[in-house]
Formats: structure tokens, sequence, C-alpha cells
């Protein structure tokens, strides 16, 4: 967002873009040399460079900035989704994480405590989305920079927080896994 905004600042929508675009490229070669799965940073790339094109296309700091705005709001709608089917998409992430054993990702605790954290992604998503594209319309880009940087980085770094908090916890107090915590420790 940053690259965008300085090189839109300076010398308009395809210097902004063009920086924001070359940030990204920098990014996913980084993420590939660090041998990490290449399917998200592929897909992140691939939605820059579509949204690249676009703004090249329409020349218009609205219209480039509006993709990201409604694809977040889409990822909030697929999270919110996904713990109304009882197939969290937090979960999935976790289980990426952390090698839960089958029989726990089976549970009704473990879709339990990852449909809630999937639910609370889906609306901070949703509700980020939705703000962000207001003060776009209404307020400009300048304060949709502003918007953005206030509910970007220091609320999902609470909500991670929060996650990391939550689901030990939450399997901590269920009945169904709690004994498992509480067992002593062995002794060697």
């Amino acid at each position: 967002m940053l690259a965008f905004f300085v090189g839109w600042r300076l010398h308009g929508v395809a210097t902004g873009v063009g920086a924001a675009t070359a940030v990204a490229v920098i990014s996913f070669a980084r993420a590939r040399r660090q041998t990490r799965s290449g399917a998200l940073v592929t897909v992140s790339l691939a939605f820059v460079l579509i949204q690249a094109v676009v703004g090249l296309i329409s020349n218009s700091a609205t219209a480039y900035l509006s993709q990201g705005v409604l694809l977040s709001g889409i990822y909030g709608l697929v999270f919110a989704g996904s713990a109304a089917i009882r197939r969290p998409l937090a979960g999935v992430f976790a289980a990426e994480t952390y090698p839960f054993p089958a029989q726990v990702r089976e549970s009704s605790t473990f879709r339990r405590i990852f449909s809630v954290i999937s639910l609370a992604w889906g609306v901070y998503l949703v509700c980020r989305s939705a703000l962000r594209m207001v003060v776009l319309l209404a307020g400009g880009v300048g304060l949709f920079v502003v918007v953005d940087a206030l509910t970007g980085f220091p609320l999902t770094t609470a909500l991670i927080v929060w996650s990391f908090w939550y689901a030990p916890r939450a399997f901590i107090r269920s009945e169904e896994w709690g004994w498992a915590f509480n067992q002593p420790p062995e002794s060697a």
C-alpha cells in the first residue's frame, strides 16, 4: 500500500501500480526462496498482477484499490461461510501449522473452536472491507491509506494473537479434550 501511495503521489497511477507490483514480486521471490508452499503466494501474485492490469487500463487509483477491498470482503464471506457449514477455514490453516492428530481434527470440539475463529476473521474482514470501501469512495485515496493502515496491521495482529490465545484455552476447557492437557508430566 505504501509503495502504491508514494508512487501515485509522485508520478500518478502507473508509477504507484508499478511500485506496488515490484514490492509484490520481490515478496513472492523471497517467499519462494524460503521454501514455503507456493500455492498461496502464487495465487496472491496472480491477483496482484490482475489488479495491476486493471489499474493501468483504468488509470484510476480507486479502481486499482477497490479490487483488494472487494477480495478481502470475499475472503471474509468465505471464512464466515466455512463456519456456518461447520468446515472452518481457520481449522485448515491451523492443521497446516500444527500436526493435529486425525482424531482431533475430526472432533466436534475442533470444528467448534475453529468455527468461532473463522467467524471472527470473517466478521473482521467483511467489516474492514465495508469501511475501507466507504472511505475510498467518499473520502479519497489519502484517507483510504490512513484507514487501511489503522485497520490493517494493528487489528490483524490483535486477531492473530487472540486466535492463538483462544484455541488452546478452548481445547483445555473442553470436555472432549481437556483431559489430554491436564495430564501430570511424565517422569523421565
